[in-house]
Order: structure tokens, then sequence, then C-alpha cells
């Protein structure tokens, strides 16, 4: 499994990272880290961990 980051979302007090996460048998999922350290997972499309980031986000 590898990891590479995505996307950064920028709130006014934390910051959300999407990752990409390859699967061992193919395929992908995304999770969320929060200030560097994990936060919610596995989405199944990275649009779908974006909008979950930017929710939170405009929560804080």
């Amino acid at each position: 499994m590898s990891k590479e980051m995505i996307e950064v979302i920028y709130g006014k007090r934390s910051k959300f990272e999407v990752y990409r996460i390859t699967k061992p048998f193919g395929g992908y999922e995304f999770v969320i880290y929060k200030d560097g350290q994990y936060w919610k997972g596995t989405f199944d499309s990275l649009s779908a961990a974006v909008d979950r980031a930017r929710k939170e986000e405009s929560v804080n």
C-alpha cells in the first residue's frame, strides 16, 4: 500500500490533508488527516473526501 497526498484544505484553526491510498489488489481509497493525525477515512472518491473536509472546516 502506498499513500500520496492529493489535497490540502486550510481552515481557520486546522489543516486537513486528503491522501489517496492504493489498495493491495488495485483501486484506491481516500482518507483525511487533520493537523497531521488520521481523522476520517475510507472514502471511495476524492470528491467525497474533500467535501467532508470542507464541511468540517466550515464548522470550526
